[in-house]
């Protein structure tokens, strides 16, 4: 019940973000955005032992939603955003690598690798001669969050964390077309849908795993 209660704060900044997106209501759309990684943050706490490794991911993903609310005045914001959210996917790395220890896992499958890494390079190619100055970056980017990816697919027992972890590479995949590509109207709704489950997913993984 306790579990339940503490993430409504979450559910409501959530719905509340999708709907304001979905009205054009771009006021509430920029001052909902940095709540729904506070009510995260509460709620994993509240039920969890603090985590350092967590926190951090946490923290810097909140860093990366603030920075690029200001991406369309100034092209920096964008780049100090997404290495924001490339600090937050190597946290997410540790944790999953060490959880996936602590199961006594030592096997990694030679299938979900290739497979992630197909998509990953299959992406970049796609959208390589849109990237201009941006490849490089793009190219890092692409291979941590693949990597992550491949870190969440290999812990058995929570199998929150793979699907936060393939909602994450979906709103990614997304963020990426949309802006280098081709602009699409949904873009932002779909984004932030994805995105908003992927954190919840993980979160709620990382609270089911400490009971």
């Amino acid at each position: 019940m306790k579990i339940t209660k503490s993430i409504i704060p979450f559910v409501a900044a959530f719905t509340v973000h999708l709907i304001s997106i979905l009205c054009k209501w771009e006021s509430i759309t920029f001052y909902t955005k940095p709540f729904l990684l506070l009510s995260l943050m509460a709620f994993c706490f509240s039920n969890t032992k603090f985590n350092l490794t967590i926190f951090a991911a946490l923290l810097f993903s909140l860093l990366g939603d603030v920075l690029l609310l200001f991406q369309e005045n100034n092209p920096l914001f964008f780049i100090l955003g997404l290495v924001a959210f490339l600090a937050a996917h190597i946290c997410y790395i540790i944790y999953f690598i060490t959880t996936k220890k602590k199961e006594g896992n030592s096997n990694w499958s030679a299938l979900i690798i290739l497979t992630t890494l197909a998509y990953g390079i299959g992406l970049v190619s796609f959208l390589y001669p849109k990237l201009g100055d941006m490849k490089l970056p793009v190219i890092v980017y692409a291979a941590t969050i693949c990597t992550m990816l491949i870190a969440a697919l290999h812990i058995k027992a929570n199998k929150y964390f793979a699907i936060g972890a393939i909602l994450f590479v979906i709103s990614d995949s997304l963020l990426a077309v949309n802006k280098f590509y081709l602009s699409f109207e949904s873009a932002s709704l779909l984004i932030m849908l994805t995105y908003g489950l992927a954190q919840a997913f993980i979160v709620i993984g990382i609270v089911k795993q400490k009971l």
